[in-house]
């Protein structure tokens, strides 16, 4: 997994980043509300600095989602 992106991940979830994986997702991780997953997407935007499409954000819904569409 992408270093930098599990940072992102565990700062923006307030989680140690220990317990970010390909599988952390907003199913299982009830700190990734509707909020949190819009801070999330800014926040690795501007790290990668990378735009989504509009298409793309309902779709994000893991880590492994940010995965594939940064193509990590």
């Amino acid at each position: 997994m992408n270093e930098k992106l599990r940072a992102i991940v565990a700062a923006t979830l307030e989680l140690d980043p220990s317990q970010v994986t390909a599988q952390t997702s907003v199913e299982n991780q009830p700190k990734w509300d509707s909020l949190r997953h819009m801070n999330l997407i800014f926040a690795i935007e501007d790290g990668f600095d990378v735009r989504f499409a509009d298409e793309q954000l309902p779709q994000l819904t893991s880590v492994a989602a940010f995965e594939r569409a940064l193509n990590l």
